[in-house]
């Protein structure tokens, strides 16, 4: 992995776009239909949409509200639905829970959904064609992918395990690509961030692509057909690109 420049995250006019909300506690970029729109979660649980045309952020507009007061939220949108994935802050049970979007793309009421047994904190979620992927991110317990198809677009009837992740790592951030999942992992001992591509084909694998030891802040993950970028939020104005050809 390749360090290359330092970028900003959004320029002026996207900054003029969002800036009248408080801080972020979670957000993500639905693709469908060949629009895109940035969901951001604010940190008093008001979820806002801002389409994006033409690689400009547009000004948001309130959708909802989350399901519940939590830390660490995970965000995932399809076209029918947004999915939660958080742990409350009063009894830290790990809940999913699912909301309707409507033709006016506001988000209905919230519905609990099951979860699959081995999750007891917090993790990832996230959409990919109609299923639902859903990785346990805890540090004590080796990490786990797990799948569900949705159905109607909304509910799921049962998990299947697709694969453990490595001891001693907890996963920040994902990204799929075809039948591939990039998982960007913490080192619990060392805190570097590993980087691993899963094959979630008819015979699932692993491979380990690499690690990088100087990320410092909140990870996010790009992936295109031949290059995937790492995102480090970092302590310093900006974000700073990490790059490897695929």
């Amino acid at each position: 992995l390749n360090k290359g420049e330092e970028t900003h995250t959004c320029g002026e006019d996207n900054k003029k776009a969002i800036q009248e909300k408080p801080h972020s506690k979670g957000m993500t970029v639905a693709t469908f239909q060949g629009t895109q729109a940035l969901y951001v979660l604010d940190e008093r649980g008001r979820i806002y949409r801002s389409a994006i045309q033409y690689g400009r952020i547009q000004p948001a507009r309130r959708v909802g509200s989350a399901p519940i007061h939590c830390d660490n939220p995970c965000l995932a949108v399809s076209e029918k639905a947004i999915f939660f994935l958080a742990n409350t802050l009063d009894t830290s049970a790990v809940r999913l829970s699912a909301s309707p979007l409507g033709s006016d793309g506001l988000s209905g009421r919230w519905r609990a959904l099951p979860l699959p047994r081995q999750i007891h904190a917090p993790g990832l979620v996230w959409i990919s064609q109609d299923r639902l992927f859903i990785c346990s991110a805890s540090s004590q317990v080796p990490a786990a992918i797990y799948t569900a198809k949705l159905e109607n677009g909304l509910s799921i009837r049962s998990w299947e395990h697709i694969i453990d992740l490595p001891p001693g790592i907890r996963p920040v951030a994902t990204a799929t690509l075809g039948d591939r999942c990039f998982v960007a992992a913490r080192s619990s001992q060392t805190g570097s961030i590993e980087i691993l591509a899963v094959s979630m084909g008819r015979v699932p694998g692993m491979s380990r692509l690499g690690r990088v030891d100087d990320v410092r802040g909140d990870v996010s993950i790009l992936v295109s057909p031949d290059r995937l970028i790492l995102l480090d939020g970092g302590d310093r104005p900006g974000r700073v690109d990490l790059e490897r050809r695929l």
